[in-house]
């Protein structure tokens, strides 16, 4: 999820198409989806910091 938000926001902001995805936003995007993964990223940090390897695992 956070990696398909995270390319999502690098497609929309490719103005010169180098990576031949051109998505038309009409000059529309205002970077909403990197703030979404921000804040995803944000809320999945406990789990990461919880766990004694830094890698989350199921209760």
């Amino acid at each position: 999820m956070l990696g398909g938000l995270l390319s999502a926001h690098i497609i929309a902001t490719d103005e010169e198409d180098t990576l031949g995805m051109r998505l038309d936003v009409n000059g529309t995007y205002n970077g909403e989806l990197l703030r979404l993964a921000r804040d995803l990223g944000y809320r999945l940090l406990p789990a990461f910091e919880a766990s004694p390897n830094g890698v989350p695992y199921a209760r």
